[in-house]
C-alpha cells in the first residue's frame, strides 16, 4: 500500500515539476515589461492586444508625461473572484489619483486616460478567454475596466461594460472622479469593492464584495 505523501513532499514535487519551471520562466519573461513610478499606468491583459496596440496607448500617455507598464497574463496560473474581478484593466495608482482629485492638470491627464480606456475597450470588445476549471475549458467574455487604489486599504474594480453603448461608457467615465472623490479610506484592508455604472440611476454603484459573498453563502445554506 502506497504511503500518503506529506504536504511538504507534494509541494517539493510540484516545485520541481516541469509545469512549475515553465510557469516560473514565463513569469520572469513577462515581468520585463512591468515598470514602476508615480507617472506609470499599469495594464494587465490576456493576449488580445499586440505590440502595436501597446505602443499606441503608450504614445497617448507620453503626451501628458505618463508611461505605460504592462503584463500579459496569458498562460499564467492565477486565482480570482470571477464575478467581482476584472480580466483586463488599467491600474490608476495612488499618487496619480491624488493629483487628479486635487485638480492638478485634471483636464489634460484625465482626458488622455479616458481616451486610452475607450481605445482599449474598442480593441477588446467582444473578445473571450478560455477559463480552465477542473480540467474543463469554458469560454468567458473579457471583463474590462479600471482598478483604482485610493490607499493601501481602499480599492475599487470599476467595470466598463462591453455590452453597453460608447455613449454610456463616455458618460460613466465623466463621473469616475466625482465617484472617487466621495469615497472614504478604509481603516483596515478589504478586498476592493466592485463598481458598475447604472445608466438608469445615472451613477456608479458600489458593491461590497465581502458582503455580497456572505449573502450568497447564506442563501446557499438556506436552500440545503
Amino acid at each position: 500500500m502506497n504511503e500518503k505523501k506529506t504536504t511538504k513532499e507534494l509541494l517539493d514535487e510540484f516545485m520541481n515539476s516541469e509545469a512549475f519551471k515553465n510557469q516560473k520562466k514565463l513569469l520572469e519573461e513577462r515581468q520585463k515589461t512591468i515598470k514602476t513610478g508615480d507617472n506609470v499606468i499599469h495594464l494587465e491583459y490576456i493576449g488580445e492586444l499586440n505590440e502595436t496596440d501597446l505602443l499606441e496607448i503608450n504614445e497617448k500617455l507620453n503626451s501628458v508625461g505618463l508611461e505605460l507598464s504592462s503584463f500579459n497574463k496569458s498562460g499564467v496560473m492565477y486565482n480570482f473572484l470571477e464575478e467581482y474581478s476584472l480580466v483586463t484593466f488599467l491600474v490608476l495608482n495612488q499618487p496619480l489619483i491624488i493629483e487628479l482629485l486635487k485638480g492638478v492638470g485634471t483636464n489634460a491627464l484625465w482626458d488622455v486616460i479616458k481616451n486610452s480606456l475607450l481605445s482599449l475597450r474598442t480593441k477588446i470588445k467582444g473578445e473571450q478567454y478560455n477559463k480552465n476549471t477542473a480540467g474543463t475549458i469554458e469560454q468567458k467574455e473579457i471583463k474590462f475596466g479600471i482598478k483604482v487604489n485610493l490607499d493601501t486599504n481602499t480599492g475599487f474594480n470599476m467595470e466598463l461594460d462591453g455590452n453597453v453603448s460608447d455613449e454610456i461608457i463616455e458618460k460613466s467615465l465623466d463621473k469616475v472622479l466625482d465617484f472617487l472623490n466621495e469615497q472614504k479610506p478604509r481603516e483596515k484592508y478589504q478586498i476592493p469593492d466592485y463598481v458598475y455604472y447604472s445608466d438608469k440611476e445615472d451613477k456608479w454603484v458600489k458593491l461590497d464584495v465581502m458582503k455580497e459573498i456572505s449573502k450568497k453563502s447564506k442563501s446557499k445554506k438556506k436552500k440545503k
